[in-house]
């Protein structure tokens, strides 16, 4: 199981994620700012693309990874709505995103925020959270 809700933050947005599995956190994150960007988007892909990221720190890994399919959606016009997982590593990762060619975005997202960068374990599952600068 995984989900995600807005959050409130000031001058920006935010989402909680939580889920079973570190895996399904990033689902669950790359769902939520697909949401964002283009809200009730259907979850067919028509798009794919393998992406690895690497990080200095594992508690960044995750905020680096939605920086770079960001960037992606932005420069490729498509919205990654899920992936699939290849590898998981403390400060790396190799997956290939799942999204949907999109003419807009609905809301922008300038960029994703390290602040309070990090992944939790709490009650027997993952949580985190990630604000974007919009």
């Amino acid at each position: 199981m995984r989900s995600f809700e807005f959050i409130p933050h000031t001058a920006e947005a935010g989402i909680r994620v939580r889920a079973d599995t570190p895996e399904e956190l990033y689902r669950g994150a790359l769902e939520g700012m697909a949401e964002w960007l283009k809200p009730g988007l259907p979850r067919s892909a028509d798009r794919r693309e393998r992406m690895a990221v690497s990080s200095a720190f594992p508690t960044t890994l995750l905020t680096d990874f939605l920086i770079d399919a960001l960037t992606r959606s932005q420069i490729t016009r498509t919205v990654f709505f899920d992936l699939e997982m290849h590898s998981l590593e403390r400060e790396s990762l190799d997956c290939t995103l799942l999204g949907r060619a999109v003419d807009d975005f609905d809301n922008d997202i300038k960029a994703i925020t390290y602040h309070g960068a990090g992944i939790l374990e709490k009650d027997g599952g993952y949580e985190t959270e990630v604000i974007f600068d919009i």
